[in-house]
């Protein structure tokens, strides 16, 4: 999905399914030029690799809202 400033964004649909040690199950997304669409998705991977063989969520950042 690209946004009206040109960036698109790149997220997760059933990471917050896998189990987890502590910390609340979350969706991972990322928002980047599309350009970058391979370099996020390699990213998410990552980090949704780490989360299925460590059971740890990963630090979350919040959205300014």
């Amino acid at each position: 999905m690209t946004n009206p400033h040109g960036f698109t964004t790149v997220m997760t649909a059933g990471v917050s399914r896998l189990p987890v040690n502590d910390g609340l199950p979350v969706e991972l997304a990322v928002e980047v030029l599309p350009e970058q669409v391979g370099a996020a998705l390699v990213a998410l991977r990552i980090v949704y690799d780490d989360i299925a063989t460590k059971r740890q969520m990963p630090p979350v950042l919040h959205s300014p809202g």
